[in-house]
């Protein structure tokens, strides 16, 4: 089961020298990464952890749920492959076309009952880390299995699924594309919903969600337009970007005359690639009469930053020469408004 063309030796040699540096950057930072601070280096350090660690155990347990099944139907295992990121078991005895569809399938049951497993775990735990860890390897698990290796199978390259859905049991079949279909829409309700990001998020950052709940707080007492902003900040620094937009609804109702509110919608349009509509949202802030020097200054950074974005790597040419030049101008009048600020320098 579960063969896949990628030879042993192009594995260790592309796994060993990653695992190895792996093991250096996580004894290297391990304080860190396990504290209460999750930062963008830390995540990345615990995905590395995820693919070259265990990830390579979940394939592992996906090959033992193939043997297992072989030797309950009263087969024997000729041969169980390993190869950190692949395998194959070789059942050998007397099947029924149930009994292989049913050994096909319990590895790929077991790799996805380790993926929500991991999930279930991940709720009741409490170290950022921890959870972060447990998330990835549970929607890697799943994915894995329910998505990639279902594609992989119906291109020729994996085999799994394509046995399964060749089985005569349609009756069977019917329910497990069923279960399968369901299985996915979990899975991206899980990567892609309003839900399991927020609940994501105040597992792994538990500064944000104290200062999330502030917010709502602050809302709660007083809704008024500063505080509904606020509120809508705090979710466009988690990457919630449609949940920080309905805020800024609330604060343009309550409050059209506020200019801040440009700011964190140009931040979302510059997210988005974006850049003309970003510019145009910083630039209503610097040519607003009443804006204070602050935010003038403030919003002349935000417009250079976006021109930044065009900015090639190669400036030997009029036209990256004339960008270069008005990014630079653009600082120079942020730097003119407060002389006392380091950060248009």
């Amino acid at each position: 089961m579960n063969q896949f063309p990628i030879s042993d030796d192009i594995q260790i040699l592309i796994w060993l020298p990653l695992a190895l540096l792996t093991i250096k950057e996580v004894k290297e930072n391990w304080r860190q990464i396990f504290d209460r601070d999750l930062t963008v280096k830390d995540r990345s350090s615990l995905h590395k952890i995820n693919m070259f660690f265990l990830l390579p155990l979940v394939v592992l347990i996906h090959e033992i749920g193939h043997a297992l099944a072989t030797i309950y139907l009263g087969g024997t295992v000729k041969e169980l492959h390993f190869g950190i990121w692949w395998g194959y078991v070789i059942p050998v005895g007397d099947f029924s076309n149930l009994d292989h569809l049913i050994i096909t399938l319990a590895g790929n049951v077991a790799q996805i009952a380790i993926g929500f497993i991991c999930l279930a775990a991940a709720y009741f735990l409490r170290s950022p880390a921890t959870v972060a860890l447990l998330v990835y390897c549970g929607l890697y698990s799943i994915g894995w299995t329910a998505f990639a290796y279902t594609l992989m199978s119906f291109a020729g390259m994996y085999g799994d699924w394509i046995m399964i859905y060749s089985s005569p049991h349609k009756e069977i079949i019917t329910i497990v594309a069923t279960i399968h279909i369901i299985v996915v829409g979990l899975l991206i309700y899980m990567i892609y919903g309003a839900k399991p990001r927020l609940w994501f998020a105040g597992k792994t950052r538990p500064k944000w969600l104290k200062d999330n709940q502030a917010a709502l707080a602050r809302v709660d007492k007083d809704p008024s337009a500063i505080n509904y902003l606020g509120l809508a900040w705090s979710y466009f620094f988690i990457g919630m970007d449609k949940l920080a937009e309905k805020y800024l609804v609330k604060v343009e109702e309550k409050d059209p005359s506020l200019m801040e509110r440009f700011y964190l919608e140009g931040c979302i349009l510059q997210n988005r690639g974006k850049r003309d509509e970003a510019i145009s949202c910083f630039e209503k802030i610097a040519r607003e009469e009443g804006t204070d020097t602050i935010s003038r200054a403030r919003a002349l950074m935000a417009v250079a930053h976006c021109l930044s974005d065009d900015l090639p790597a190669d400036l030997d040419n009029d036209e990256a020469r004339e960008l270069s030049k008005n990014i630079l101008e653009t600082f120079d009048q942020a730097a003119s408004l407060v002389p006392d600020t380091a950060d248009p320098l």
